[in-house]
């Protein structure tokens, strides 16, 4: 258990230095933190907010998360191939569900420090119940989570970082956009409710209410780990064409 918590220690020490020093991180910070906040003050152009700024500031996030995660995400394991260091990580005597724990964890973490830039923005939204803060920033966090982890996935997948983005950014798109599905074609109640229940919109608006309810969780959590679980199984997959 030592050992294991040493190793991933210096895995993701490693991960965050490599991160931290990328031109693609300093570019998804920019225009994360642009993005939320020109949209939100140019358009309330600093009237007086409501009651529903903190949801009117994060409303840009879904079509951002369209491409921060992506761009974030797509040169995880591409940059090892690309560099040959692929052969080194599989020589390390570590397992590989560390392997994707600590890139994950590394990306998870930077993800949290977006957020956390936020918050100064934030505190001086008047109006703003801590319950309503901490679900809204819970549920961000957790769509973070199942984000990055499907971005890891499609690294994994695809050597071309291109690639990656492309379809990163089409699921993303289409978890983002389907709840606007029943409204251009007729479909009937229960394929509707799906849709809505798929829709990452309607998994905010819950949370931006200030109810975190269990069904979010599940619709986060179980998927992201899943597909954690796939990026370990290929990448002993390709550890084993070694």
């Amino acid at each position: 258990m030592k050992k294991s918590l040493y190793q991933f220690t210096v895995l993701l020490t490693k991960e965050l230095k490599q991160v931290f020093s990328s031109l693609v991180f300093s570019l998804a910070s920019l225009f994360f933190l642009l993005g939320t906040g020109i949209p939100f003050f140019y358009f309330r152009r600093f009237q007086f907010v409501s009651d529903f700024a903190l949801k009117e500031y994060f409303a840009s996030f879904p079509l951002l998360s369209v491409l921060i995660f992506p761009a974030l995400t797509m040169n995880i394991w591409a940059d090892e191939r690309k560099k040959e260091t692929e052969l080194i990580l599989f020589a390390l005597p570590v397992n590989d569900w560390l392997l994707v724990a600590g890139k994950f964890s590394a990306q998870l973490l930077t993800y949290l420090f977006l957020l956390l830039m936020t918050v100064p923005v934030v505190i001086f939204l008047p109006f703003q119940e801590a319950g309503t803060v901490f679900t809204t920033y819970t549920a961000l966090f957790l769509a973070g989570f199942l984000c990055l982890s499907l971005g890891q996935f499609f690294s994994a997948l695809f050597s071309f970082p291109a690639i990656s983005f492309i379809c990163s950014a089409a699921v993303l798109l289409l978890f983002n956009t389907i709840h606007l599905l029943p409204q251009l074609i007729s479909m009937p109640g229960s394929a509707a409710a799906l849709c809505t229940w798929f829709s990452f919109a309607w998994h905010f608006e819950t949370a931006s209410r200030g109810i975190l309810d269990s069904r979010d969780l599940v619709f986060f959590i179980i998927p992201a780990l899943m597909l954690l679980y796939a990026n370990t199984i290929f990448l002993r997959y390709r550890r084993c064409r070694r």
